[in-house]
């Protein structure tokens, strides 16, 4: 493995972890709740933007099994309508 995919792994580890630890479920559901209306807008304005971002997200929390697949799995029915 090169240096720069090691580090690069290092790095989404550590993100993940440090939220994971950081803030419970109940936390992050509220954040959303919180923050949906600035998410909407956002992608009306970048939809396609919007698009890559979650299913890139989606996509590595569900490969690496993380509790927070059915937080995303929500906040698609959400955002997504």
């Amino acid at each position: 493995m090169t240096f720069s995919k090691l580090l690069i792994t290092v790095i989404i580890i550590f993100l993940i972890l440090l939220t994971y630890f950081t803030y419970s479920p109940r936390e992050l559901v509220e954040i959303l709740n919180d923050n949906l209306h600035q998410i909407r807008i956002f992608g009306e304005s970048n939809f396609v933007m919007l698009n890559i971002l979650f299913f890139i997200t989606y996509l590595v929390v569900a490969t690496f099994s993380l509790p927070f697949a059915l937080i995303l799995g929500l906040l698609s029915g959400m955002i997504f309508e």
